[in-house]
């Protein structure tokens, strides 16, 4: 090899090595900031977090491959989830949080300049319409009351070997910088967002549980536009001095205190899955028939809950319908409503409620019908079958065993009617406010409210007729379909896409 041939090869090697450190290079070198910028706040202008009164959160959905959004909102003094038919949210706390942390967001060093580094860091804007789907962030903007924006920023991945560090960037802009604020990661998820206590009640002022497992002929509903009722398995739980028993149980019985523990911790826990806003006309979609004069039935039966202070609590169990996302299992539509319990109360020397009593007991009632009254919601499976265990079950005779017979399932010879989609089918309202007639389980007359079982000690106080939900403006109640109706044009999906 001649001098030529030599230098030339230095040459060639030189530029592969160049080229090999040019490829192989890791993404963003670690160097300060500019003096400048060095530990300043993103948002300089943004000092008191109290002044925001929205969020959104982009977030990307790779299955999709489409940004999902997420905002709440302060709507006349309320804190409202605007995805959610405005929703109350239990925001002020959470976004109390995420704002101060969006505001104490710091320049600890300039990571890169550069586009490319952006999927590496995970940076990528959630919203971009095009570029790579890879390395996309999630994208946070805060305003105030007047809609200007207080914050605007890219959440990346968090920094590897470094505490409470984290890639951010701000949309527009090329440079990404390893910032303090590694806690900054407001969720998307409506139920962290809300009080998913559904029920906010008190375990310990519970006096009676009263589950009635009757079902509604749905067949009989299409075809002839009547309801008839189909009893099934009725308990009455009371306590007495602490201790629970059936109003039905026999001397030779014992019933298992630690389960009627874990259905009152089941009652205390019940958790919102899902909402969709009240609709009169939506109610039969949902499972739940108002009648002409014996209120409202429910797909699958009801649950009382009486409380010392004469609240009564009423969950009624409608269809089912399908998971969401990854969680393909079943859920189920409920309306809840509360009214006052009488018997409950404290009496006057006259033997009535005592004036005081009542009126705060109502007050409550009307309270809870406030929260409950304006919405479907929707129960996971797991908490239905809780709610409705077997008389079995609570026996502590060795004979308890998961009850699956009343269950509603694909082949146990009750009419479902279509497969649950995830809307309610099309309802038409009608002119008049009133439901079907109720037949009876073998014909010739309306059947009898159904009523609880004359309870042994300890007392239960009789269930009240169920109660229609308390009236609202939107709309007539539907009758029941028969053979001749045409399915009406569909309506919203109370779960589509906004």
């Amino acid at each position: 090899m001649n001098e030529a041939q030599k230098t030339a090869a230095y040459v060639g090697a030189a530029v592969l090595l160049v080229a090999l450190t040019v490829t192989t290079r890791a993404w963003g070198p670690s160097f300060d900031a500019p003096p400048e910028e060095q530990g300043k706040p993103f948002f300089p202008q943004f000092t008191d977090f109290t002044q925001a009164t929205s969020l959104e959160v982009w977030d990307f959905d790779a299955a999709e491959g489409a940004a999902i959004p997420f905002k709440v909102e302060l709507k006349d003094g309320m804190w409202r989830i605007p995805s959610k038919d405005n929703y109350p949210a239990d925001g002020k706390e959470r976004l109390a949080k995420t704002a101060a942390a969006v505001m104490g967001l710091a320049r600890e060093s300039l990571r890169s300049a550069r586009e490319e580094d952006h999927v590496a860091a995970g940076v990528v804007d959630p919203t971009a319409e095009s570029g790579p789907l890879e390395g996309r962030g999630r994208r946070v903007t805060l305003r105030d009351g007047g809609g200007k924006v207080l914050a605007d920023v890219i959440l990346g991945k968090t920094v590897e070997g470094a505490e409470n560090l984290r890639y951010v960037r701000l949309p527009g802009e090329k440079r990404v910088y390893a910032a303090r604020g590694a806690d900054v990661d407001p969720s998307t998820k409506f139920e962290d967002w809300i009080e998913r206590d559904l029920l906010l009640l008190d375990v310990a002022a519970i006096s009676t549980i009263t589950i009635d497992k009757y079902s509604v002929d749905e067949a009989l509903l299409r075809s002839q536009g009547v309801i008839r009722i189909h009893p099934g398995e009725k308990l009455v739980l009371g306590k007495k001095d602490g201790t629970w028993a059936l109003a039905d149980q026999a001397p030779d019985e014992q019933l298992a205190q630690h389960k009627v523990s874990d259905l009152t911790s089941a009652l205390d826990g019940l958790e919102i899955v899902d909402v969709a806003p009240f609709a009169p006309e939506r109610l039969q979609a949902a499972g739940f028939f108002p009648t002409r004069e014996q209120g409202v039935f429910s797909n699958e039966g009801e649950l009382l809950v009486d409380t010392t202070d004469g609240v009564r609590y009423t969950i009624r169990f409608g269809e089912v319908l399908p998971g969401e996302g990854d969680d393909a299992t079943l859920r189920r539509w409920v309306v809840i409503d509360a009214d006052v319990n009488e018997d409950a109360l404290p009496r006057a020397e006259d033997g009535q409620p005592t004036v005081e009593a009542m009126k705060k007991a109502a007050e409550r009632a009307t309270e809870l019908n406030e929260r409950f009254g304006h919405w479907f919601y929707v129960i996971s499976a797991k908490s239905y079958d809780t709610l409705r265990p077997a008389r079995e079950a609570l026996l502590d005779t060795g004979l308890g065993h998961d009850d699956h017979d009343d269950h509603h399932h694909d082949d146990d010879g009750h009419d479902h009617g279509p497969p649950p989609g995830n809307a309610f089918p099309p309802v038409e309202p009608p002119d008049e406010m009133q439901g079907p007639p109720v037949a009876p389980p073998g014909g010739g007359v309306t059947p009898a409210e159904p009523q609880a079982p004359t309870p042994v000690e300890p007392q239960a106080p009789p269930p009240a007729e169920p109660q229609a939900p308390p009236p609202r403006d939107d709309g007539p109640m539907p009758p029941a379909p028969g053979d001749d109706q045409e399915a009406p044009p569909p309506e919203d999906d109370p779960f589509g896409d906004e």
